[in-house]
C-alpha cells in the first residue's frame, strides 16, 4: 500500500501566497523523497483576482492617452540585500525579464528625493558625500542630536521591553528629528504615525544600541556582532548557499559566452539601478506568476473562494471549510492572509482555541491612493521619485507622500508626453487628516485633497486629463509598541497548536515590502521541506503498514516550520 501524499494548502492568493506555492513547488520538485515529489498543493483565494494590493489597471483616455496606475506598490528596490535578490531570481526563472523597466542609480529617481517641510520640498542626501553638497533645513536638526546622544547620559526606560520609534528619538536625539525627518520615513514604509510604531520592531540597531550602551548610535558595531553571533547554523548554511547560487546565476548571465542577450542585460542593469517595475505595471509579475502556477500539475489555485473555517482532527489532518459548502483536506496550512482575516477563520473553528494578541490585535492602516495624469512629461520642475510630509507639516497638507511615477519610471509612458503623479493619503491618522473614517469619505473629498496637495507643494495648478482613486482598507499592518514581544508569544503559539502545521507568511511577519515577503515565503518553502524530508523517508520505509496519521506527523523539535525563528534572531 503506498502512503497517502501529502497536501500543503495556502489561504490568499496575495504575492505571499503566490510566492508561497511557486517555492514551495521547487523545492518538492528538488525532493529526494517520493512522498514529498508527490505532494500537492491547493492555493484559496477569496476573491475573483490574485495579487492582492499588487494590482494595475490600465486605461486609454478619449483622446488616445493610455494611462497606467497602481492600486498598491509601484516599485521594488534594487540592492544587494537576499530580498532584492529573491525578486530578480523569481523574474529570471519565470523568463520575463525583457518587460522589465530600470531607473538607474544616476536617474532623478535615484539621486533626488524630497521632504516637504516649512512650505516647501528640501533636497534631501541621498549618499554621505552629498551632505557636503546639500544639508536642507530639515536635517538641521541633526547635528545636534547627534551630539546630543552620543554625549547625553543614558535615559533607557528600565520597566519597558520596547518604546514607540517617536519615544525612542526623541528621548535619544530630540524631538525635531522625530517631527521633520524620522516621521516621514516611517509614513512612507508604513503608513502610520511614529508614535504608534514600535522602535524594537522598526529600528531594532538603534533600540539594542540603546539598551546595550546608553546610546543609539555608539552600540551599533556591537549589535551587529550580537547578531552575527544569533544566527543559527542552518540559516547561516542557508544563507551561503544562497549567495553561492546568486553569483552561479549572474556569472552564468553574464558572460562573455552567453546568447541570452535579454537576460545578460536585465542582470547588468539590475546591478546598476535602484528601483524598477514592469513595462505594463506591477500586476505582470502576479499574472506571470499565476500563469505559471497555472501550469504546473502539482498546484490546484481556487479563487472566489472563502476558506471559512478549519478545524485540525484526531487523525492530523486539516478539514478546510469553505463558503460553497466543500470541505478540503489539508496535511499542512500556510496562512498568507492578514492576521485579522486569520483570526476570523480560527474564531469561527470548533477548537476553541485561545488565540494570540498577535492574530487578533495587530491593527492595519487604511491608505487611499489618487493617481493622477497630466499633460506634458516636464510639469515637475524638479524631477525625482517623490516627497514624503513629516510631521511638522501635517497642518500644511493632508498627504502622507507623492510619488512622481512618470519620473522614476518614464518607460511605462510608453513615449507619450503626460506625467503621472500618485498622492497617498490616509494611514493611521486617517480621520483626523481626511475629515472623513475610511468608510464613509468621499472620492470627491480624496481627489480635493491630492488636487490640493499638488498646488501647494509643487506650483501645478493645470487640471489633471485623469484622475484614478483607490481606497486602501487594512491594507499595511501596523507594527505597534510591543510588536516583537507578541511575535514571540505567535511562535510559541504556532509551535504548541496543531502539530506546528500551520504557518504564516506575509507582511505582517518581520517586513511589510513586497521583496521581503517574497524571501520569507522562500526560506519558509525551504525551512518546511527540509523539515518533512526526514519524516518522509521514515514514513517511506514504513509505507506498507503506514497509515495517514503516522506517516504525516511533523517531524519533532521541525518548528522552525513556524518561518518565523530568523525573524526573531534579529531581535
Amino acid at each position: 500500500m503506498s502512503s497517502p501524499k501529502y497536501t500543503i494548502t495556502i489561504l490568499g492568493g496575495g504575492i505571499s501566497g503566490l510566492s508561497s506555492a511557486w517555492h514551495f513547488s521547487k523545492q518538492l520538485a528538488k525532493a529526494t523523497s517520493k512522498e514529498l515529489k508527490d505532494a500537492s498543493i491547493v492555493l484559496i483565494e477569496a476573491s475573483d483576482s490574485f495579487g492582492g494590493w499588487m494590482d494595475t489597471s490600465r486605461k486609454t483616455l478619449s483622446d488616445g492617452t493610455r494611462v497606467v496606475y497602481e492600486k498598491g506598490p509601484r516599485t521594488l528596490r534594487a540592492g544587494p540585500g537576499r530580498d532584492c535578490k529573491a525578486v530578480i531570481e523569481m523574474i529570471d526563472d519565470l523568463g520575463i525579464q525583457d518587460k522589465v523597466v530600470f531607473a538607474s542609480k544616476t536617474s532623478p529617481a535615484a539621486l533626488n528625493k524630497f521632504i516637504y517641510y516649512d512650505g516647501q520640498l528640501h533636497l534631501m542626501p541621498t549618499k554621505p558625500q552629498d551632505i557636503v553638497k546639500r544639508f536642507p533645513a530639515p536635517m538641521r536638526c541633526a547635528p545636534l542630536g547627534l551630539l546630543q546622544d552620543l554625549l547625553w547620559p543614558r535615559n533607557t526606560p528600565k520597566d519597558k521591553s520596547d518604546e514607540s520609534v517617536h519615544s525612542l528619538v526623541s528621548r535619544r536625539f530630540g524631538a525635531a528629528v522625530d517631527d521633520n525627518l524620522v516621521s516621514a520615513g516611517m509614513v512612507g514604509i508604513h503608513a502610520a504615525d511614529s508614535k504608534l510604531l514600535s522602535s524594537r520592531g522598526v529600528m531594532n540597531i538603534l533600540w539594542q544600541s540603546d539598551r546595550m550602551t546608553g546610546s543609539a548610535v555608539l552600540g551599533m558595531g556591537k549589535v551587529n556582532q550580537k547578531r552575527e553571533q544569533r544566527l543559527t547554523e542552518r540559516a547561516r548554511k542557508a544563507y551561503q548557499v544562497d549567495e553561492e547560487d546568486w553569483k552561479k546565476r549572474v556569472a552564468e548571465a553574464t558572460s562573455e559566452s552567453s546568447e541570452d542577450l535579454n537576460r545578460k542585460a536585465f542582470f547588468e542593469k539590475f546591478q546598476n539601478s535602484s528601483v524598477y517595475s514592469f513595462k505594463g505595471g506591477m500586476k505582470t509579475l502576479v499574472d506571470s506568476l499565476v500563469s505559471n502556477l497555472e501550469k504546473d500539475p502539482r498546484i490546484t489555485l481556487l479563487k472566489a473562494k472563502r476558506c471559512q473555517n478549519l478545524n485540525y482532527n484526531d487523525g492530523g489532518v486539516f478539514d478546510i471549510a469553505l463558503d460553497d459548502g466543500q470541505v478540503l483536506k489539508s496535511d499542512y496550512i500556510v496562512s498568507a492572509i492578514p492576521t485579522y482575516q486569520l483570526n476570523s477563520i480560527l474564531e469561527n473553528s470548533s477548537s476553541n482555541l485561545v488565540l494570540p494578541e498577535f492574530i487578533t490585535e495587530l491593527p492595519y492602516t487604511d491608505v487611499a491612493v489618487v493617481g493622477m495624469t497630466f499633460k506634458n512629461k516636464d510639469i515637475i520642475e524638479n524631477p525625482g521619485f517623490g516627497f514624503l510630509v513629516p510631521r511638522s507639516a501635517w497642518g500644511e497638507l493632508k498627504a502622507l507622500g507623492v510619488v512622481f511615477d512618470s519620473c522614476s519610471l518614464p518607460e511605462i509612458d510608453d513615449g507619450q508626453n503626460i506625467c503621472r503623479i500618485s498622492v497617498m493619503l490616509g494611514g493611521t491618522n486617517f480621520e483626523s487628516r481626511l475629515g472623513s473614517d475610511v468608510d464613509t469619505v468621499s472620492e470627491s473629498t480624496l481627489a480635493a485633497a491630492a488636487i490640493e496637495t499638488i498646488r501647494t507643494a509643487l506650483g501645478i495648478n493645470e487640471e489633471p486629463l485623469d484622475i484614478k482613486i483607490n481606497i486602501n482598507k487594512k491594507c499595511i499592518p501596523t507594527y505597534k509598541v510591543g510588536y516583537i514581544d507578541m511575535l514571540e508569544d505567535l511562535d510559541k503559539w504556532l509551535a504548541s497548536n496543531f502539530d506546528g502545521k500551520l504557518s504564516v507568511v506575509g507582511s505582517a511577519y518581520g517586513g511589510p515590502a513586497v521583496p521581503m515577503c517574497i524571501l520569507h515565503s522562500k526560506d519558509l518553502a525551504a525551512e518546511w521541506i527540509q523539515a518533512l524530508q526526514g519524516t518522509a523517508a521514515v514514513s517511506e520505509e514504513t509505507s506498507g503498514n503506514a497509515n495517514h496519521e503516522s506517516s504525516q506527523t511533523a517531524p519533532a523539535g521541525a518548528r522552525i516550520v513556524t518561518g518565523l525563528k530568523d525573524i526573531l534572531t534579529q531581535y
